[in-house]
């Protein structure tokens, strides 16, 4: 689910990113906001998810903001942090189910573990005895 959070964070991201990765924190958002709480909070947002560093006055994108932009955007990202989440679920819920049969399969072996043992000696008492009779 996209947010107007996210939807500002890919904005600036992507201004960023148009202008090498450096800019004047007033210019960053001087389009859509004013220097105001919004942009403080946007600022706090962006540091907190290590997309950009503070430099004073100047913002800086980080390894990890780099990556996100050349990935195609922050939405990008989330969305491809959705998808990873759910195969991640979906190999989960296979390793359960996995596992589930595992534990059937030991508790009837388990059962019957003596089974093969008894029958087995039944055939060399078998074998024995048509031995001796001879």
């Amino acid at each position: 689910m996209i947010n107007k959070i996210d939807e500002s964070i890919n904005q600036a991201l992507n201004i960023l990113c148009s202008n090498g990765g450096m800019m004047h924190v007033i210019e960053l958002f001087k389009e859509d906001y004013t220097f105001s709480r919004e942009l403080q909070s946007l600022d706090r947002i962006m540091i907190d998810k290590a997309l950009i560093y503070s430099d004073n006055e100047n913002r800086l994108l980080t390894d990890f903001g780099a990556t996100v932009c050349k990935s195609g955007g922050w939405l990008e990202h989330l969305n491809e942090l959705e998808r990873t989440e759910k195969l991640e679920r979906g190999r989960q819920l296979k390793a359960d189910e996995k596992l589930s049969y595992e534990l059937r399969i030991s508790k009837y072996l388990f059962k019957t573990r003596w089974w093969p043992l008894i029958i087995s000696l039944l055939s060399l008492g078998v074998a024995i005895w048509a031995l001796f009779k001879k």
